[in-house]
């Protein structure tokens, strides 16, 4: 648990092989999610995909182990900081580009629509055909992140269904859970409202999942304003009206990108 804790990743993302199997039958007892394996099994767990199954190479999966360094230095400065986090997080120099998604982004995106839990409003995969549409249809907004610690690369996106007259509609926001509590959650709601209240949207509508994994979620949207409006089968959807002054971005974001 510490590692995943470290990592910054959930419990479903790690895997515990050993030869014991009373180790074996502890973990999966007490951590139910962590993927247990006996070092016999391995081989074949690799090669049946599964957890392991490895998409088209992108830029921030070759990345991963340099980005995790990254994230150990920002630790250790912020343990040594002498200021609160919202201090940090403005010392970091945060830079969230933000803009609508590029076809050759598309691998990336798939695999943050498959591989985001925590941070995701669906609480479901999104494979390829699906984010192919969302891109298609040109409702697909993407974020970036660096800071002065590292680029974090493409850590969001949120697919917008915007063909109602009155309302645009979040059908996903899901974010990496690496860069969980630095406000990228809340800055992509927001450029999302600018954005339909540009377009003339009256409102702007999003459905909510639950799964006990994404309950920050829902306290976001409460917290920027949205109100329940209904329920579709396992679905809540919520609604904030774009009328009037909008939330703030997070004080410690640059935002950049159109």
């Amino acid at each position: 648990m510490r590692i995943a804790e470290t990592l910054n990743v959930g419990l479903d993302a790690v895997a515990f092989v050993d030869e014991d199997p009373f180790e074996r039958a502890e973990v999966a007892h007490l951590l139910p999610e962590v993927l247990v394996l006996a070092v016999a099994d391995l081989e074949s767990a690799l090669a049946a995909g599964g957890r392991f199954a490895a998409g088209p190479p992108t830029g921030e999966g070759r990345r991963r182990a340099a980005m995790y360094r990254d994230e150990e230095r920002r630790r250790q400065a912020e343990a040594g900081f002498a200021g609160g986090r919202a201090a940090f997080l403005r010392w970091c120099a945060m830079r969230l580009e933000i803009g609508p998604a590029a076809a050759a982004e598309l691998d990336r995106l798939v695999e943050l629509g498959e591989r985001t839990h925590r941070l995701n409003s669906t609480a479901t995969r999104h494979g390829r055909d699906e984010v192919a549409r969302w891109l298609a249809a040109g409702g697909l907004v993407r974020a970036r992140l660096a800071d002065r610690f590292g680029d974090s690369g493409l850590i969001g996106m949120v697919a917008v269904d915007r063909s109602a007259a009155a309302d645009w509609e979040v059908e996903l926001l899901a974010v990496s859970c690496r860069v969980d509590g630095r406000g990228v959650p809340a800055a992509l709601l927001r450029w999302t409202m600018d954005a339909a209240r540009a377009a003339g949207a009256a409102g702007l509508r999003a459905r909510y999942r639950p799964n006990g994994r994404n309950v920050r979620l829902a306290l976001l949207l409460r917290q920027l304003g949205f109100e329940r409006a209904g329920t579709e089968a396992e679905t809540v959807v919520f609604r904030r009206s774009l009328t009037g002054p909008l939330p703030a971005y997070p004080e410690w974001l640059e935002i950049a990108g159109g």
